[in-house]
């Protein structure tokens, strides 16, 4: 809804037939303030992102009401929810979620290496401008989306993984593939979407790669296949992902 504050709803009822409630959908609200960009893999720790990644916007005023794709059944997500645009660069990122408080989007691939501005447009007005870093690749995982291959089932202290194990990193942050991926659509299952070389550590071990590639019906999302080096070691054992120079946060995965 791009204007809810133009919109009411006049609740009737036969003991309050002049109007039981009357309620505005939403109000004016002044132009939005941008706080903070960052990975929306909430364990990132770098400031730098990369073109295609998955990234949350924290400020006051971003969005008049909240929305997300619940219900969306399209094949490209939006550049526009609720009347809120975010412009990156020269382009616009891709919409999954606005609230007045926090905006997750998909930043375009189109954009290029160095330093690059964002704003937010509410519908009523545009924030300050920020600068941020993009690089080709600054991975960024997600400590609760690590699976075991063989059953899909979560790795965690009740389950936990092992040597030998083949296990599923879901990230952001790698970049573009090959073939290239379009800003926001949804990645096709039935074809493969390889990115830039990666490598891993487990336990400070190094860990073979079988595969790194773009995950299927989602955009900005990544998997990588790996699987638990001998020697690894038990307990909560840090895993690092890397493509190139660049290194991404560290989670810690339960190895029995």
């Amino acid at each position: 809804m791009e204007r809810p504050e133009q919109y009411y709803v006049d609740s009737r009822t036969e003991k309050h037939p002049d109007g039981a409630v009357r309620a505005q959908f939403g109000t004016m609200i002044q132009p939005p303030v941008i706080e903070g960009v960052v990975s929306a893999s909430p364990d990132a720790t770098s400031p730098i992102l990369a073109p295609g990644a998955l990234i949350s916007i924290f400020g006051r005023n971003l969005a008049k009401v909240k929305g997300d794709l619940s219900g969306w059944e399209g094949q490209v997500i939006p550049e526009s929810l609720n009347a809120v645009v975010v412009g990156a660069g020269q382009h616009r990122a891709r919409l999954l979620h606005v609230s007045p408080t926090q905006i997750n989007a998909q930043l375009p691939f189109e954009l290029p290496p160095g330093t690059q501005t964002l704003a937010v447009n509410n519908g009523n007005g545009i924030s300050n401008i920020v600068a941020i870093t993009v690089a080709p690749a600054a991975p960024a995982v997600f400590a609760d989306a690590i699976l075991k291959r063989a059953d899909n089932s979560l790795v965690t202290a009740r389950n936990p993984a092992q040597a030998g194990d083949v296990i599923v990193v879901y990230l952001t942050g790698l970049g573009q593939t090959t073939p290239a991926l379009t800003t926001g659509k949804l990645v096709d299952g039935g074809r493969t979407f390889s990115t830039v070389a990666v490598t891993a550590t487990l336990g400070g071990k190094d860990a073979e790669v079988l595969f790194s590639t773009a995950a299927p019906g989602f955009p900005g999302m990544y998997q990588v296949a790996l699987r638990v080096p001998a020697g690894a070691g038990a307990g909560n054992v840090p895993l690092v992902v890397r493509a190139g120079q660049a290194s991404s946060n560290t989670v810690n995965v339960t190895v029995r």
